[in-house]
């Protein structure tokens, strides 16, 4: 079984998929992590604080978790896509890197 992370500050997708040895995948579980949202209140306040990446970066942490611990026993490698980088905004991934 693997998991497989699309990272993104606003859109995060995650799926567990094992592959047979004819190279077929089969999907186990997967989710989309959605940050362009409305905020908590305590979200809010984090936000005053220290910008809107923490309490996004919190969110992206927390989907992560709950798809890697639930079957971390059999995952047997990591799968992860480059970040896209923007010129016009080149530091939005340096909180992720």
């Amino acid at each position: 079984m693997y998991i497989a992370i699309d990272p993104g500050i606003n859109n995060t997708g995650v799926i567990l998929f094992t592959l047979s040895s004819d190279k077929k995948f089969t999907v186990i579980n997967s989710r989309l992590i959605l940050n362009i949202r409305k905020f908590t209140i305590e979200e809010k306040l984090i936000i005053k604080k220290y910008g809107d990446r923490v309490p996004k970066l919190q969110s992206i942490l927390n989907g992560v978790n709950e798809v890697y611990n639930s079957n971390k026993d059999l995952i047997k490698g990591i799968i992860i896509e480059a970040p896209f980088y923007s010129s016009f905004r080149p530091q939005i991934f340096g909180s992720i890197i």
